[in-house]
């Protein structure tokens, strides 16, 4: 377990220092109607002017730590790498909408990869979920490592190597390609089973207001099924916070379960509090709700609920 206490980083994130309007200039110019910025700016607008005005456009956070961002800034600089490390503490572990622990769940993982610019951008990232009471792990700690390798292409600064010029393309047709492109490899591997199973993954987002994407994510190993997800997440600025809002809609076709079926609406949302320019804690609050039962092949038992969880999450990347 971390060796800082949940008490002491929720005590650091939550100190107060009074800071300036963040791009102002920016802020000041109105976004066109599939900006994705459209969302964000009139939250700010309509609340973040007036809680500035209330709270003296004070910032919970540190927004500097001396000597430390500087150090992390200048290995950035000559790594060939960029680096993620971090962990989740949460009240239990939810996946898709089952639950896989009752107890704490902690969730350490690492990240690394290197940003191509209009190639895209490939990453390496190893995820450990360490739980007391794995659902059908017999108490076993060490409940599951995920490894997943991610290729990530925005497609509207690939299409620059092709010669196509932005500031030249209309406007409803730069929004038309204006999408992040993702597809990886995940493999699972569950210690108190001595198993393991693969997933293949396509993702499209697109950079309009609230972010809306889908995900086709296919188990070609022991889970033997295709699940589909519909998404939109949005930061909102309040001025003293920024809230991160998200929304999603799954449906299973046979991944785990018998049968298809719509199966979760999940909804919630954290708060980053930064920690000087590399670091962050999140408090997050998330709820699953179950749209149709499910049961595992061969088996009467409900794998499905509707699961209220939260906690809060750590990282550093340089």
């Amino acid at each position: 377990m971390p060796r800082w206490s949940l008490t002491g980083l929720l005590v650091l994130s939550l100190l107060s220092f009074p800071g300036k309007l963040m791009a102002d200039e920016a802020k000041s110019v109105k976004p066109r109607f599939l900006d994705p910025e459209i969302v964000d700016s009139a939250c700010y607008n309509c609340v973040g002017k007036t809680m500035g005005k209330c709270t003296g456009n004070i910032k919970l956070g540190i927004p500097e730590i001396p000597y430390w961002d500087t150090t992390l800034d200048k290995f950035g600089k000559v790594s060939p790498l960029y680096f993620e490390l971090g962990f989740t503490l949460a009240n239990k572990y939810i996946w898709r909408g089952q639950d896989l622990g009752n107890n704490v769940s902690w969730q350490p993982y690492v990240k690394s990869g290197h940003d191509f610019g209009p190639l895209g951008n490939p990453s390496f990232t190893y995820w450990v979920n360490i739980t007391n009471d794995y659902k059908g792990g017999n108490g076993k700690d060490n409940s599951e490592y995920d490894f997943v390798f991610d290729y990530n292409l925005d497609i509207l600064k690939a299409a620059g190597l092709l010669g196509v010029e932005q500031e030249k393309m209309p406007y409803l047709i730069k929004k038309a390609i204006d999408i992040n492109f993702s597809t990886g490899y995940i493999y699972y591997y569950f210690p108190p089973y001595h198993t393991d199973t693969k997933e293949v993954y396509w993702t499209i987002r697109y950079n309009w207001p609230l972010h809306p994407y889908v995900s086709i994510i296919n188990d070609i190993d022991a889970g033997r099924g295709i699940w589909y997800e519909w998404g939109i997440c949005e930061e909102l600025d309040f001025n003293i916070v920024k809230v991160c809002a998200y929304a999603k809609l799954g449906y299973n076709k046979n991944q785990w379960i018998s049968g298809s079926a719509l199966q979760t609406l999940d909804f919630g949302g954290s708060i980053p509090f930064p920690i000087g320019k590399h670091m962050a804690i999140r408090p997050f609050l998330s709820y699953s709700k179950r749209l149709h039962r499910t049961y595992p092949e061969g088996s009467e038992d409900v794998i499905t609920h509707d699961e209220l969880y939260g906690g809060f999450s750590y990282s550093i990347n340089f």
